[in-house]
């Protein structure tokens, strides 16, 4: 195995003219976010990434700004139906959010909405 557990990338998704995104179904996909932080150690960004059919969840999922400059953020997700069932309307929600210490707002720099059509 010459490099197990490593993700393969298989095509890279462009937006569309419209600005949405076609996905296959039931596939694994990784959202790369590229950010430029403040390089605070003590703030993250919470959540840069979603999408309309995630389930539902409690965990608190922050992003150190630890670098000065452009941070990438690598966010597996998936297009299992199962999920997709869920929910009528798909969408990728990338947002900056910005918290500081115990999990304190500090602010919404950008949230952009992003529709997704469905192929199999």
């Amino acid at each position: 195995m010459p490099n197990p557990g490593a993700s393969v990338l298989q095509r890279r998704v462009d937006p569309e003219p419209d600005g949405g995104f076609t996905l296959r179904r039931d596939t694994s996909h990784v959202a790369r976010l590229q950010v430029r932080t403040s390089g605070q150690a003590d703030r993250c960004l919470f959540r840069p990434f979603s999408y309309s059919w995630a389930p539902l969840s409690r965990e608190y999922d922050c992003y150190p700004g630890v670098e000065d400059g452009v941070m990438t953020i690598d966010i597996g997700f998936g297009t299992w139906t199962v999920h997709l069932q869920q929910v009528s309307n798909y969408y990728l929600l990338v947002q900056l959010y910005e918290h500081g210490p115990g999990r304190q707002f500090i602010g919404l720099y950008d949230s952009r909405r992003y529709p997704v059509r469905i192929t199999d």
